[in-house]
């Protein structure tokens, strides 16, 4: 969403010298088409950085660096971290991501 937002801004920060600044904002199809366009092609960076993001707060989780966090370790988040998991036990096991071998609950 925030991704979004200051896309739309860049847009009209880039059409600060040709808008009259008093005026709505209004957008023809084309101009539309071109902001979509550049979205689709810079949120694949997002996402990337997103993920990487995720990753490197999942590893610190993992205590032992065996690729396994057990769950209450994955649930345990203070309200500060970057990411809290929410995902529950039964998803976590439907989707193939729970290990519930070695005797304590893992999320891989």
């Amino acid at each position: 969403r925030m991704y979004v937002q200051d896309t739309v801004q860049n847009v009209q920060y880039m059409q600060k010298d040709i808008r009259n600044p008093f005026a709505p904002s209004v957008y023809s199809f084309d101009k539309v088409a071109h902001i979509a366009k550049y979205l689709i092609q810079g949120y694949g960076r997002v996402q990337d950085a997103e993920c990487r993001g995720m990753t490197q707060a999942l590893a610190q989780l993992d205590p032992e660096g065996r690729g396994r966090i057990p769950l209450h370790i994955f649930y345990s988040q203070p309200h500060t971290a970057d990411y809290q998991f929410k995902e529950t036990a039964y998803y976590l096991q439907q989707v193939g991501a729970m290990d519930e071998g070695g005797g304590v609950p893992s999320v891989r």
